[in-house]
């Protein structure tokens, strides 16, 4: 007889643990306090997880995420109702990248089992959203009727004379330019007035390249100088991430984060500003070096 009764016993067991394993579940969820930022301010990141039957897992792997850059990482907070234990994690991340990018999606990892959160478009920017108006993307470039060959000869004519005299034109008003204001390598004064007799010499009224080309190499050259830490072979966007070790006001920050991006429009990508916008960099450099006067011992 109790031979007989082994085979249900068996199968009573293994029943049983089979609901064990099923109610062993995992459910995730990322999400951010705002999917558009302008460059340099902070997005909150939060990672949950509700796990049920006590299923062992692997959190989050969120070492880095491209076009992103992290601020601060929270500890794991746990809190438990039942046979529920729920995980969350709040990271502060933000971005010196603009244009339209995604949080991919992150996974947690049980056994042999991925549990995979939702991506998460996030937009970002130099200058305010209107969200009155939609955005519009970048277009692909759109063909041209080519024009009747029996004019070609007179275009290219026509626009050589134009390149020439153009050339001949800027050759003549570089020779009358004034020579940009050099940073010393070494000088008697301190960091921080070095870097003010400097921008004091500055003019936002000159040529535009040569203005944010020195308003750069000024706060560079102070910073180095300042912390000794290298700073010319930088990129503006390692120079942000250095300079955020120091406590700047958040607005100030924001500010730095836009004039350095405009220098490197200058720079490279042959924007032209005005005078305003100039001056208004010069401004923001100069109260950037006063602030880390004061912030950095």
């Amino acid at each position: 007889m109790k031979e007989q009764r082994r085979p249900y016993i068996f199968l009573i067991l293994l029943l049983v643990c089979s609901c064990c394993l099923q109610a062993q579940t995992i459910r995730v969820k990322a999400s951010i306090d705002r999917n558009k930022i302008l460059i340099g301010e902070p997005i909150n990141l939060q990672l949950e997880a509700a796990v049920e039957g006590g299923a062992p897992f692997q959190w989050f792997a969120a070492d880095s995420i491209p076009h992103f850059e992290f601020i601060d990482k929270g500890n794991i907070d746990t809190t438990t109702s039942g046979a529920t234990t729920v995980y969350k994690q709040q990271l502060t991340i933000t971005s010196f990248d603009s244009g339209r990018w995604a949080i991919p999606a992150l996974a947690i990892t049980s056994g042999n089992k991925n549990y995979i959160t939702d991506s998460l478009p996030v937009s970002v920017a130099f200058t305010n959203f209107d969200a009155t108006k939609d955005y519009h993307d970048i277009k692909d470039i759109i063909e041209g009727e080519a024009p009747s060959l029996q004019y070609i000869n007179w275009i290219l004519g026509a626009a050589l004379l134009i390149a020439l005299i153009i050339f001949v034109y800027l050759l003549r008003r570089k020779r009358k330019q004034a020579a940009p204001v050099a940073v010393p390598k070494h000088s008697n004064l301190s960091p921080l007035q070095e870097a003010l007799q400097l921008l004091q010499q500055l003019s936002p009224v000159t040529e535009a390249k040569p203005f944010h080309v020195q308003l750069n190499n000024i706060l560079r050259n102070y910073v180095y100088r300042k912390t000794t830490k290298a700073t010319a072979e930088k990129t503006s966007s390692e120079l942000l991430m250095q300079l955020q070790a120091y406590p700047i006001p958040q607005d100030d920050f924001i500010a730095l984060v836009q004039t350095l991006r405009l220098n490197d429009a200058v720079k490279f990508a042959r924007f032209v500003p005005d005078a305003a916008e100039n001056e208004k960099a010069l401004q923001q450099i100069t109260h950037t070096i006063q602030q880390l006067d004061k912030l950095i011992q």
